[in-house]
C-alpha cells in the first residue's frame, strides 16, 4: 500500500534518480554532487528538523515515486520564535500521478508544526496546489530584475546553460564581444566610478547578524540566526558548482562607515544572482551601485535578484522585470502571511532554495 514518510538516507539514491529524472534541467547536478547536497541539506544541520521532515510518497513496492524536500529556518516574529519551513524540489514519477501524490505530499508538508511555510521556485502547478490548500502569492517576492552589462553574451549564457552546454560558454565569449562592444559604447553608464573608495571585507556570519538591521524600519518578522549554523550554510553554499562563485561581501565608504552587505554567486552562465542585499538607509544607491561594479569586475555579463520595494528608487532604467516563478506563502496565522505580503519581512535571500543545486 503506498504511504507518505519521511525521508531516510537509505532513500537518497532513488530521490536524486527521481529529481535527475523528473525535474532537473539539461543542466542538472552530476548525481554524485546533487546526492551530497540532498544529504546535507535534507538531512543534517542546520537545516532539517525532525519535526518538519522532508517528505517521500512510497509505493506498495518501496519505490519512491514522489519527494519534497524540506528546509527549516528559525526566525522571529514579534516577540516569539517561529519556523519558516521552505518546500523545494517537489517531484513525481509519471506513473504514479494517477494518484495524485503531489497535492498529497504537499497537503501533509503544509499541515506540519512549522508557523510559516514558502517556496519562491514555484510553478503554475504548485501555485495551484498551493491556494487549494489556503496558500496565497507573495507578488513583489515573485518578480525578478535583470540588469544586462553584456547582452548578448548574457542571451547565449542563458541559452547554453539551459541546453546544459555552458562548458561551451568559454568558447563563445570572444565571439560577443564585438556586438557587447557596441552596445557598451551606445547606452548610457550606470555611474559606477563614485564606488572606488568603498572598502569591502568578507561578510562572515557574525558580521552579518550585528548589521542584519541597518537602519530604523521595524519589520515584524525576521531570521533568528546564530553563527555556526550560518556559517554551515554558507559552507553549503559555496560548496556547490551550479552556484559558480559565491560571494558575501560587507561594504564601507570611504570614511569607513557601512553601506550595507550583500550576498551573490557568478553563476556559470555568467549571471551575476543577488541572493540579497541591505543598505543603511540613504545609501541604497551607493550600494546597489557598488553591486553592479563588483560585476563587471567579476566580468558577469547581466546582475539579477529578486525586485525589493526599495530597489524601485535605486534600479537602473535599463532593468527588466520578470516575473517566471512564483513566491507562495502559507500560514494558519494570518499575521505572519500579512507581514510577508505588507514588506514587513526581513529576508536575506537565503531562507530560499535558489542557492540548491540544480
Amino acid at each position: 500500500m503506498s504511504r507518505i514518510r519521511s525521508l531516510r538516507q537509505d532513500d537518497l539514491s532513488q530521490v536524486v534518480a527521481l529529481y535527475r529524472s523528473y525535474l532537473a534541467v539539461p543542466n542538472v547536478a552530476a548525481v554524485d554532487e546533487l546526492r551530497m547536497a540532498f544529504e546535507q541539506v535534507f538531512l543534517g544541520q542546520p537545516l532539517s528538523d525532525p519535526s518538519i521532515p522532508s517528505l517521500v510518497f512510497e509505493g506498495s513496492d518501496g519505490e519512491i515515486l514522489g519527494f519534497i524536500g524540506s528546509l527549516v529556518h528559525r526566525m522571529r516574529f514579534e516577540q516569539r520564535s517561529v519556523r519558516l519551513a521552505c518546500s523545494s524540489s517537489l517531484v513525481v514519477s509519471p506513473k504514479a500521478r494517477q494518484f495524485g501524490p503531489g497535492g498529497l505530499l504537499m497537503r501533509k508538508y503544509l499541515s506540519g508544526p512549522q508557523d510559516l511555510t514558502m517556496t519562491d521556485t514555484a510553478g503554475p502547478a504548485t501555485e495551484r496546489m498551493w491556494k487549494s490548500l489556503g496558500g496565497s502569492m507573495y507578488h513583489l517576492g515573485s518578480v525578478s530584475w535583470l540588469h544586462l552589462l553584456q547582452p548578448v553574451r548574457a542571451a547565449v549564457g542563458l541559452k547554453l546553460w539551459h541546453l546544459g552546454r555552458q562548458q561551451r560558454l568559454r568558447l563563445v565569449r570572444p565571439l560577443c564581444r564585438p556586438l557587447d562592444a557596441v552596445y557598451s559604447r551606445f547606452s548610457k553608464t550606470d555611474g559606477t566610478g563614485d564606488v572606488d573608495e568603498h572598502t569591502e571585507e568578507q561578510l562572515s556570519p557574525q558580521l552579518l547578524i550585528d548589521h542584519l538591521r541597518l537602519g530604523p524600519q521595524q519589520f515584524d518578522l525576521w531570521p533568528d540566526h546564530d553563527a555556526e549554523s550560518l556559517g554551515l550554510l554558507f559552507d553549503q553554499i559555496g560548496r556547490s558548482r551550479s552556484n559558480g562563485q559565491f560571494v558575501k561581501k560587507f561594504v564601507r565608504d570611504a570614511r569607513g562607515k557601512p553601506l550595507g552587505w550583500y550576498i551573490a554567486s557568478l553563476l556559470p552562465s555568467d549571471i551575476y544572482r543577488v541572493l540579497g542585499l541591505a543598505a543603511t538607509p540613504g545609501k541604497e544607491e551607493l550600494l546597489f551601485r557598488h553591486v553592479l561594479r563588483s560585476a563587471k569586475d567579476l566580468n558577469a555579463a547581466a546582475v539579477a535578484g529578486r525586485l525589493e520595494p526599495w530597489l524601485f528608487e535605486v534600479l537602473p532604467r535599463r532593468t527588466m522585470m520578470l516575473s517566471r516563478v512564483r513566491f507562495l506563502i502559507h500560514s494558519r496565522d494570518e499575521a505572519i502571511c500579512d507581514a510577508v505580503r505588507s514588506s514587513k519581512a526581513l529576508l536575506t535571500g537565503l531562507e530560499s532554495d535558489v542557492w540548491l543545486p540544480r
